[in-house]
């Protein structure tokens, strides 16, 4: 019994470890390039039912690997697939599900392009909604017969890919932050949270070997 709690707190503690190294040394993705619809403006949609969209994509950067679009719920993000399509040939397709903050956008992750792509068509599907949705971009007419609310729209597009620098790169930048605006003030007091963090980390690991004994 004791080997096999020592044993998975040794696992559990090396996956933490591996997996910080691993987001460390990953960058954060940055915006490559967008449209021109708005990304303020917003309309409001009613329609429990699933809604669609196809416009153009304009040009999608190389190296681009998740898609950003001007689409909010109510109260959580809504499910939103996404496909990119050259002609009818589907060149790449992601999917959000539904769930995490209402924030004004949702981003998709898609493979990543090898190549920029030019003329290409960026077609998504939301839902079908449960509450409102807002979309952020502009308004259009279109000729498609019985069209949806959000086909009478040019929704804001971000096209995302991973920037030049790693999230590690920010440390310095955080620590710095982390010592402004209260008394006392430095750069140290982001190391004495570490410091206690560990800690108590350390002390959970003794009390629970403690109580196998």
């Amino acid at each position: 019994m004791r080997r096999s709690v020592i044993a998975a707190l040794a696992v559990g503690l090396a996956s933490i470890g591996i997996a910080l190294v691993a987001v460390l040394t990953h960058s954060p993705l940055t915006v490559a390039s967008a449209n021109s619809a708005s990304s303020t403006d917003y309309i409001e949609l009613e329609e429990e039912r699933k809604l669609s969209n196809c416009q153009p994509a304009g040009s999608i950067p190389q190296g681009t690997s998740a898609i950003r679009l001007g689409i909010e719920g109510l109260h959580f993000s809504p499910a939103v697939t996404v496909r990119v399509l050259v002609g009818s040939r589907v060149i790449r397709e992601g999917r959000q599900i539904a769930g995490g903050p209402s924030i004004p956008n949702v981003t998709v992750p898609v493979a990543s392009f090898a190549h920029a792509l030019n003329g290409a068509r960026v077609c998504t599907t939301v839902g079908p909604a449960v509450e409102p949705i807002r979309y952020y971009g502009t308004p259009r007419h279109t000729s498609v017969a019985q069209a949806n609310a959000l086909q009478e729209a040019t929704l804001h597009a971000e096209y995302l890919r991973p920037g030049r620098k790693s999230w590690s790169s920010f440390v310095p930048s955080i620590i710095y932050h982390m010592g402004l605006g209260h008394a006392p003030g430095g750069g140290w007091v982001a190391y004495l949270v570490l410091i206690l963090m560990l800690g108590l980390v350390l002390i959970v690991v003794r009390l629970t070997l403690r109580e196998l004994r």
